[in-house]
């Protein structure tokens, strides 16, 4: 299970940056741009007729050398290394500039004062070549790219990717160096755009293995935020692929594709490959992988609390860790949602433990939460993907969120998929519509999940006002799933009699499956819709008008031993007199491909009482 809040994903998980005195940059209402960018940008686009008088030279070391040059005198420079490379263009000499150089929008000269400065026009593209960006991360021998499109970005926060590969690696996190690593930058309004899903892609280069300064610090993203505690906030990345190598890692190393920390993000027509769980030799110690995932910086009052828009992406082909010994976490592939303080861990706030933290009722208060509002998952692919212990360890969830209210999940398609197709454990979720997915040949379609410890919930969950209708929901063979296959699954821990379910309505959902033997010779009879929840913690579910095509049942003793008998479970059978009576939960005309009405088989707390159905 997800055992850990949303987000510690992308704060490094370690305790070691409730120390951090990074200050968050300013917020402005729109783009805040380095004094090079301006510079640059206000120079505009210069007419023909300056642009053909202008000098020509080489490469962007000929432009350095220059001398004499008379004020606002204009260089056209025909590539970065080489004429033709992509890295040139036009500049103009201004003689008392001290901006900053970076070598692609501002260049300094070698024996004269001043800068030359690109000149671009604000609406154009800007490219990484222009920094001495290769893009031939699939060559034999391929240079690293990513400070040249970090540089791109923080000159114009953009950057157009061409139809190649970029080959990067590794930067110490700012927050905390001996913990996590990551390759590309995002800060506020930053883009970036490739030419293509299929033709630009962005791969962590073979060898990288980031480590960290100790057992356990193991964490790696390809894209993420410059500085921890400034909100990402409105960032776009699109029309590319990200191959996060894993296999061409040590393996010991979690690899993530993108961390957002910040809202109103756009990530739409990206494809995602390599990604993967790793595990600390020294320590044991395996962390989840999120491939992308969006959190909110938690008590950012001046960011945007939208949750992020997940539209048109592609998962397959996640990294090999069947080498490694010894169970590794779980990989899930999409992720989004707000943040909250309900375990006061210090690296929540830039100063430490949040001053106004309210301890009582177990901290689980409105002020401790901070939810992500709105957000979409729509039209994303997540396919072809097994659990085999001897080949991928990995436990494999598809769609997540956490402290979210008012997400929409619709038009996904999860197939040949050995996971749950949306898991969502112990977080706040409110007003969610789950509607119009296809996830066919999956271990679990829907899981609602509380979980707990010790009598106690983990991290507060709540379901308030969940639709799930209009699904289609195949379930697969899947011969190493623990615990069998389930449509729709409700579950809840051991913990107080606390109302934390409420207003879920599964309603004219396909749920299909057939009997299997798994890898233990165990003959396992799918199950449509399951609530196993053991206190009552919850009311107002409805389960109304689902087709459930599942007509195996279990030779146990208490399954009705009738076709369909095992289409829906409700456990326990002690609360089923109280909950039907008090409008707790009800199961109204689901039926058979043959119309015929279908009720819950009832579970005592043994799971060896007398079959029993749960009819109104």
């Amino acid at each position: 299970m997800i055992g850990s809040t949303l987000e510690k994903i992308c704060s490094g998980w370690n305790k070691q940056a409730a120390g951090n005195k990074h200050a968050p940059a300013p917020k402005w209402s729109v783009i805040v741009l380095t004094a090079a960018a301006m510079a640059v940008s206000l120079g505009g686009r210069t007419s023909d007729a300056a642009d053909s008088d202008a000098a020509t030279v080489k490469t962007i070391a000929q432009l350095a050398a220059q001398m004499g040059l008379a004020p606002s005198a204009l260089v056209r420079v025909e590539g970065y290394r080489a004429p033709g490379d992509g890295g040139g263009g036009l500049f103009r000499y201004e003689p008392d500039s001290r901006l900053t150089a970076d070598g692609g929008a501002v260049v300094k000269l070698e024996s004269a004062p001043g800068r030359m400065i690109r000149v671009v026009d604000p609406d154009e593209d800007v490219f990484a070549e222009w920094f001495g960006a290769y893009g031939d991360g699939d060559a034999v021998m391929p240079h690293d790219d990513q400070q040249a499109i970090n540089q791109c970005l923080s000159a114009y926060g953009r950057v157009r990717l061409l139809a190649k590969t970029y080959g990067v690696r590794g930067k110490p996190e700012v927050y905390n160096a001996a913990v996590s690593y990551h390759a590309l930058d995002l800060g506020p309004y930053f883009r970036i755009i490739g030419s293509g899903r299929e033709r630009t892609k962005i791969k962590l280069l073979a060898g990288t293995n980031p480590r960290g300064g100790g057992p356990g610090d193991n964490y790696f993203t390809i894209i993420s935020n410059r500085a921890f505690h400034e909100s990402a906030e409105h960032i776009v990345i699109s029309d590319l692929s990200i191959d996060c190598n894993f296999d061409a890692q040590d393996k010991h190393t979690t690899i993530h594709a993108v961390a957002i920390r910040g809202g109103g993000g756009l990530v739409e027509r990206v494809n995602f490959r390599g990604y993967g769980t790793g595990r600390s030799p020294e320590s044991g110690s395996s962390r989840e992988c999120f491939v992308v995932h969006q959190t909110l910086v938690f008590k950012d009052a001046g960011s945007c609390r939208r949750a992020a828009v997940y539209r048109d992406l592609d998962f397959t082909d996640c990294g090999h860790n069947g080498m490694l010994d010894g169970g590794v976490a779980e990989i899930t592939h999409i992720a989004l949602g707000g943040a909250n303080n309900f375990e006061n861990a210090g690296w929540i706030m830039p100063q430490g433990r949040d001053p106004e933290f309210d301890p009582t009722n177990g901290g689980e208060n409105e002020k401790n939460w901070w939810p992500a509002y709105g957000g979409l998952v729509e039209n994303c692919v997540i396919h072809d993907e097994e659990f085999e212990p001897a080949v991928q360890k990995s436990p494999l969830n598809g769609i997540t969120y956490g402290d979210c209210i008012g997400l929409t999940v619709r038009g996904n398609r999860v197939e040949n998929w050995e996971g749950s197709a949306v898991f969502t454990m112990s977080w706040w979720n409110r007003n969610t519509v789950i509607v119009d997915n296809l996830f066919r040949g999956v271990t679990n379609g829907i899981v609602l999940n509380m979980a707990s410890t010790e009598g106690k919930p983990i991290q507060c969950p709540r379901h308030e006002n969940v639709l799930i209708a209009n699904n289609q929901i195949t379930l697969g063979a899947h011969r190493n799933a623990p615990w069998g296959t389930c449509g729709v699954s409700l579950f809840g821990g051991e913990m107080p009699a606390v109302l934390r379910m409420s207003g879920i309505h599964v309603r004219a959902n396909s749920i299909s499956g057939r009997a299997y033997i798994d890898a233990k010779g165990t003959r396992v009879c799918p199950i449509g819709i399951k609530v196993q929840i053991l206190r009552p913690t919850y009311h107002d579910i409805r389960f109304e008008d689902n087709a459930l095509d599942l007509p195996d049942y279990a030779d146990a003793v208490n399954v009705p031993q009738v076709p369909f008998g095992q289409s829906m479970m409700y456990f326990p059978l002690a609360l089923w007199a109280d909950a039907t009576k008090a409008g707790h939960v009800l199961f109204r005309n689901n039926r058979s491909p043959a119309g015929k009405p279908l009720y819950p088989f009832l579970a005592d707390w043994d799971f060896k009482n007398a079959p029993v159905l749960g009819k109104p």
